[in-house]
């Protein structure tokens, strides 16, 4: 293996790295409590302010093809 595919495969390994843990600490640092789908609670700010939470927003995601009301 040439020594170019060696440093173009490790940027590349790094560059991943470097996004999962960016995204990650992003979600983590929010601190949100999803309370169900956002079909069950249509105005997912309001019930997430009837919680007693300061808002509440539909956060999607992709593996359940939905989104979930996630209160903060």
């Amino acid at each position: 293996m040439s020594r170019y595919s060696l440093i173009s495969i490790l940027l590349k390994v790094l560059l991943a790295v470097t996004m999962i843990v960016v995204i990650s600490s992003g979600v983590m640092s929010s601190k949100q409590i999803c309370h169900g789908t956002c079909t069950q609670f249509p105005d997912c700010n309001g019930h997430c302010k009837f919680l007693g939470y300061e808002s509440g927003t539909c956060v999607p995601f992709p593996l359940t093809r939905g989104a979930s009301c996630c209160c903060s």
